[in-house]
């Protein structure tokens, strides 16, 4: 029984100091980069299937460094981005796009996301596709 509870009381004590949090907060440089989405959410709304499926995403620097972007992760296989890598820093007050296609022949619903990592200090922000992708219609002859 001695050896039940202290196993019990062993494993609570391990529970607590592995799930503590520190108060810590991250310090934010007000002179960094903020990177600012015209729109952080585009919907397709209803597309045929195999239509063109592309949008871009358009942002500025509006903080006071230079903004580079570090990672942009889509949040599975479907959809596509490209070019981001070749954007290099951009400056303060200036703006660039990131360009995200999605894979129109899956029929049905979708809702995506994308992950922009930064050295911005509203980092990371993330950016959602949404739409309907309408079934093909086949024509007897």
């Amino acid at each position: 029984m001695k050896n039940l509870a202290f196993t019990l009381w062993l494993m609570m004590a391990s529970a607590m100091i592995s799930f503590a949090q520190t108060t810590e907060e991250k310090k934010v440089d007000p002179d960094a980069a903020e990177i600012v989405f015209t729109e952080t959410t585009h919907d397709y709304g209803k597309i045929k299937f195999g239509a063109d499926c592309e949008f871009d995403f358009e942002f500025k620097n509006s903080g006071k460094t230079d903004l580079l972007l570090t990672n942009v992760r889509p949040s599975c296989g479907c959809t596509a981005v490209t070019g981001w890598q070749e954007i290099g820093p951009v400056k303060k007050g200036k703006k660039a796009k990131i360009k995200i296609k999605y894979d129109s022949k899956r029929v049905g619903p979708f809702n995506k996301t994308i992950t922009v990592t930064s050295n911005a200090k509203n980092d990371p922000v993330i950016l959602t596709i949404k739409g309907e992708i309408e079934p093909q219609v086949r024509t007897e002859n």
